[in-house]
C-alpha cells in the first residue's frame, strides 16, 4: 500500500509540475542560459586564421565570471543548472523531477545548439577554423584519458555545487554562484593540457 501511495504522490507531482508556468519558465531561462554560455564561451576561444590560439586564461576567466553571472541570474526561475550533469544531480537528489529533469536537458541542448548556430552567423567565416573555439583534447591525449578528464572535473563540479545547496549547512559567507564560477576556472585551468 505504500508503493501505491509513494507511486500515486510522485505521478501527481509530475503532472502538477508539467501544469505549472513555473516549469514552462524555467525551461525557457535554461534554453536562455545554455544558449548564451555557448556563444560567449565558444565565442572567447575563437581567433582568426593564422593567428595564435586565445589563451587558455582568457577562456577560463571568461567561463568563469559567465557560470557566476548566469546562475546569480537564473537562480530564482531555474535554479541555474546551465549544464545536463548539474541537473541530473538535482533530480538524483530530489530537487527536480523526471519530467523537470528531461525537459531541462532538453532546453539546454537546444539552447546550446542555438547559441553556437547564432555564433556561426553572426561572426565572420575566418574565426570557424579548426574547433570552432571549442576545446578540445590536446595532441597524443587519447579519448579515453579525456573522458576520464571530464568525468573528474564534472564530479568536482557537482559535488561542489551540492555541498553548497545542502540545507543543514550554515558556513556559507559570499556568493555562491561566485564560488561556482571559480570551480569551472580552476577546471578548466587544471585540465588545459589534456582538454
Amino acid at each position: 500500500m505504500a508503493k501505491l501511495s509513494l507511486r500515486k504522490y510522485l505521478i501527481t507531482r509530475e503532472v502538477k509540475d508539467v501544469k505549472s508556468l513555473d516549469l514552462w519558465r524555467a525551461c525557457l531561462a535554461e534554453f536562455l542560459g545554455t544558449g548564451l554560455l555557448c556563444f560567449c564561451a565558444v565565442g572567447a576561444g575563437l581567433s582568426p586564421e593564422g593567428s595564435p590560439p586565445v589563451s587558455s586564461v582568457h577562456i577560463a576567466l571568461e567561463a568563469g565570471f559567465f557560470i557566476a553571472a548566469i546562475i546569480s541570474t537564473l537562480n530564482t526561475v531555474s535554479g541555474g543548472h546551465v549544464n545536463p550533469s548539474i541537473s541530473i544531480g538535482f533530480f538524483l537528489t530530489g530537487h527536480i523531477g523526471f519530467v523537470r529533469l528531461f525537459l531541462y536537458i532538453a532546453s539546454q541542448t537546444i539552447g546550446a545548439i542555438a547559441g553556437c548556430s547564432l555564433l556561426m552567423s553572426l561572426t565572420p567565416h575566418n574565426l570557424h577554423q579548426g574547433g570552432f573555439g571549442v576545446i578540445s583534447p590536446g595532441s597524443n591525449v587519447t579519448a579515453t584519458q579525456a573522458f576520464g578528464a571530464e568525468v573528474v572535473i564534472t564530479f568536482l563540479l557537482d559535488f561542489s555545487t551540492f555541498s553548497f545547496v545542502d540545507k543543514g549547512r550554515h558556513d556559507l559567507s559570499g556568493s555562491v554562484p561566485f564560488i561556482i564560477g571559480i570551480i569551472v576556472t580552476l577546471n578548466i585551468f587544471a585540465m588545459v593540457g589534456i582538454l
